[in-house]
C-alpha cells in the first residue's frame, strides 16, 4: 500500500489488508487465507496465546511462500 501511495488504517488485521492489496492487485483475489487473522492478531499477546495445530501451522506456512514473492 505505501509502494502504492495508498492511505490505509495501519492495522494487524491481514483480511483487510488483503482486500486492500486486492484491489491494487487482482493475484491477491485468489489466495485462500483461512483463518490466519485469529493467529496474527491473538497470537501476538502472551496473555491470549493459542497455538496453531501442526497441519494448521503447514497451511499458514504454505500462504506465507505464496505471499512472499508478491512483497
Amino acid at each position: 500500500m505505501i509502494y502504492h501511495d495508498q492511505d490505509f488504517i495501519f492495522t494487524h488485521n491481514l483480511d483487510y489488508l488483503m482486500q486492500l492489496c486486492s484491489q491494487l492487485d487482482k493475484d491477491f483475489t485468489g489466495i485462500d487465507m483461512k483463518n490466519i487473522n485469529l493467529y496474527a492478531v491473538r497470537a501476538r499477546y502472551p496473555h491470549d496465546y493459542i497455538a496453531a495445530e501442526p497441519a494448521e501451522a503447514r497451511e499458514y506456512y504454505e500462504i506465507a511462500v505464496i505471499l512472499k514473492p508478491r512483497f
